[in-house]
């Protein structure tokens, strides 16, 4: 049988998942809303639009975006019926492609408004298939692939494969049965809205998570056809591209555009501490801390290191603290101490400064000389925001500062 520090300590190493999104009663009870939080603000828009609200929201990945959409979600889920469809997890994330994302957002309202009840008639998601299968068949001649209306709602938990990417749906002749897709998605949406006697309000979660900086943009020079369907929607976009000088065009169908900073937590060009970061972090801690019976397991000396060194990406400090819970477990502490900060520290560190080259180290040192450099639109400079290499903050004005996991390989450190 287990001792009760053993079951604490593991407790507090789930509670501290730097992959496991809030839901339910911890996003209840943890969510905190920070400087430039965008869920309050979404909800709040969403409901006073007179028609169907269309957003793309961005950030660095890890900084909190998944969390803003479910909280959210929590606010409006009374009001309206919410899906989220995570590009990510069904998606092919190095090919996926607008049409794809639509497909994906005409099945899963069905089946949504399935869950609450309501039976749809199966020929609405039918024209959804018959286009697909379309494509396919304008695609190869001799192809094979027949998709059915229950296999695509299965597709809603597994995933798409419709076997098509950009090559296919750049085709002049797909037009014809974009067009039909666009019609049946139209019928779900008003279907979904008489039955239920609610709006729709859909969040494509994981399109940030494109990496290659071209296929984004060829999603998102898309965005009328994007922007289509007739409820609201929210989009997540990666950070580069959100930042790349020719986004307010590829975006110019969107209602608005929001972007969520990572926490400040030292002045730019300084070393100076910002007080306001600081609690934040604090406060998270004490509050998954208490959710789980174990307040005061950390030092504060321990917390300010952890604090420093996660760059103000919420992920990152997550991921510190799981790291810091295991070596006090490991050395069988009564809590986390600065030795166990310091260990959690070397252990992301090594994995933040893997694979970078000569290249990587220039840029970044250009950044560490002069934070108020705009980011230069190049693969390598994606590679560093993607990676969060590269921290971009907001304190009146926009700046970038090198994450202080890699600042140790820099000159003048």
């Amino acid at each position: 049988m287990r001792s009760m520090s053993e079951e604490l300590w593991t407790k507090a190493f789930r509670i501290f998942d730097p992959l496991k999104p809030l839901a339910g009663e911890e996003l209840r009870e943890l969510y905190i809303e920070r400087k430039g939080a965008f869920a309050p603000w979404l909800a709040n828009h969403i409901r006073m639009s007179e028609v169907p609200f269309k957003v793309v929201v961005s950030g660095q990945l890890g900084n909190g975006k998944s969390t803003e959409l479910a909280k959210a979600e929590e606010l409006l889920k009374e009001e309206f019926l919410t899906a989220r469809l995570e590009v990510e997890r069904l998606f092919d994330i190095h090919n996926v492609n607008h049409v794809e994302v639509l497909i994906g957002i005409g099945a899963l309202l069905y089946k949504r408004a399935e869950e609450e009840g309501v039976k749809l008639p199966h020929n609405l998601l039918d024209k959804l298939v018959e286009s697909v299968n379309s494509i396919q068949k304008a695609r190869s001649r001799q192809t094979t692939f027949e998709l059915s209306t229950p296999e695509l709602l299965k597709m809603i938990g597994l995933g798409f494969r419709l076997g098509f990417g950009w090559e296919t749906v750049k085709k002049e002749e797909i037009r014809p049965y974009l067009a039909n897709i666009l019609d049946a998605l139209s019928r779900i949406v008003e279907e979904v809205e008489n039955r239920t006697k609610k709006s729709c309000v859909v969040f494509v979660d994981g399109l940030d998570k494109v990496s290659n900086l071209d296929l984004a943009r060829d999603i998102f020079a898309e965005s009328r056809l994007l922007c289509e369907p007739p409820c609201h929607l929210v989009y997540t976009a990666p950070f580069a591209l959100f930042h790349a000088p020719d986004f307010g065009r590829l975006s110019s169908h969107f209602s608005d555009s929001k972007e969520l900073p990572n926490i400040t937590i030292r002045k730019r060009g300084s070393d100076e501490r910002v007080k306001e970061g600081y609690d934040f972090f604090e406060e998270l801690t004490r509050r998954r801390l208490k959710f789980i019976g174990a307040e005061g397991l950390i030092v504060p000396d321990a917390l300010r290191r952890l604090t420093e060194m996660s760059g103000g990406i919420v992920r990152d400090f997550i991921a510190l603290m799981r790291s810091a819970i295991y070596e006090a477990m490991r050395k069988n502490l009564p809590r986390i101490d600065l030795s166990c900060a310091e260990a959690a520290v070397e252990e992301k560190r090594r994995e933040r400064t893997r694979g970078l080259t000569q290249k990587h180290l220039d840029l970044l040192q250009r950044f560490k000389d002069d934070p108020s450099l705009p980011p230069e639109t190049s693969p390598t400079m994606s590679e560093l925001l993607l990676g969060c290499h590269v921290v971009y903050y907001e304190d009146g004005e926009g700046w970038y500062g090198v994450h202080p996991l890699v600042g140790h390989l820099l000159k003048g450190r």
